[in-house]
């Protein structure tokens, strides 16, 4: 089941030629999620032959410029083409009368609903349950409400080892039973559950951290998920303008991503003053060995010891 991000932007604030502002798109099972909206990500979709038409969900990380000035005209051509569906816009308060200030001035009527969910609070709290996926929000420090997403896969109905279906010939209902975690009872003996079925699959996950200082207390939230992407603006001798600016230095990703015993770290949110990414790598592999550029058009594939693929134009143009 795919499960990958593809990087559409991750520059800071100010876009660079090859280098535009956050926005992501995560596709789990060919449903598909835009992460961030900023100014060139309908660009980069139709570039990477992503399907907008496939998109119902955004999630909005916080109301800096480099994040949502994108989203407008996203959901402005999602009018020209009629959509019907519902959009569902995730974010902290203020998202919806940022949108929709921009729609009255515009005098647009749009052809379908945007449905809003406004965070709020310091909580860790599910904001979107799906029949494959969850999705968590909780919050990071910045200079204004900003929030942490996390993806994570729901638990798989168990598969019974067919040798065990044969062996104590089980019925469909028993077949069902043990499939939900339950034993099997033969002859007054119980089989259990584990000597029935495979291993049960991995529930791979997915967290989303925009623009953040450096603060440990994510990690109960981070703790073990297959990939990360973390803010890395600066270098560290950049350090305290980092702090002052409440934004992260790529050795301070790292050392978040090692304390959290995540498996893959993606960095991005780079400075512009930084022409070369490569030492922003090299400081992070310093401190964490699987640390990985976010450039636009790769695709990170989560849960598979993160194999990248560098972009390649699609062959046809991607219908929205």
């Amino acid at each position: 089941m795919r499960f990958a991000l593809t990087v559409l932007g991750a520059n800071s604030a100010t876009p660079m030629p090859g280098r535009f502002p956050s926005s992501f798109v995560l596709n789990h099972h060919e449903t598909l999620f835009l992460i961030d909206c900023g100014e060139g990500a309908q660009i980069k979709m139709s570039e990477f032959g992503i399907r907008r038409s496939r998109i119902d969900h955004v999630f909005i990380s916080h109301l800096h410029g480099d994040h949502i000035f994108g989203l407008p005209g996203f959901i402005n051509s999602y009018n020209l083409n009629n959509r019907t569906r519902p959009l569902y816009l995730y974010g902290p308060a203020g998202l919806s009368q940022f949108v929709n200030h921009i729609i009255d001035s515009t005098r647009a009527r749009l052809s379908f609903e945007l449905v809003f969910e406004e965070i709020q609070g310091k909580q860790y709290r599910k904001i979107l349950d799906l029949p494959l996926l969850e999705v968590f929000a909780f919050p990071l420090v910045h200079r204004m409400p900003t929030y942490a997403y996390k993806f994570v896969e729901k638990h798989k109905p168990l598969n019974i080892r067919p040798e065990a279906i044969e062996k104590w010939s089980m019925s469909f209902a028993e077949i069902q039973e043990v499939k939900s975690g339950g034993d099997l009872l033969r002859n007054g003996q119980v089989i259990t559950n584990g000597q029935l079925v495979l291993p049960p699959a991995n529930r791979r996950s997915f967290v989303y951290c925009s623009d953040t200082m450096f603060t440990k207390t994510i990690i109960p939230y981070i703790q073990g998920c297959d990939l990360m992407y973390h803010e890395a603006t600066y270098l560290h001798d950049l350090a305290k303008k980092a702090r002052e600016r409440m934004h992260s230095t790529a050795y301070e990703a790292a050392e978040i991503a090692s304390l959290g015993r995540v498996k893959s770290l993606l960095i991005g949110h780079y400075s512009s003053r930084y022409k070369d990414l490569q030492p922003l790598l090299e400081e992070a592999r310093s401190v964490f060995e699987h640390s990985y550029l976010a450039t636009e058009g790769s695709v990170h594939h989560i849960g598979t010891a993160l194999a990248v693929k560098p972009h390649q134009t699609p062959s046809s143009k991607p219908q929205d």
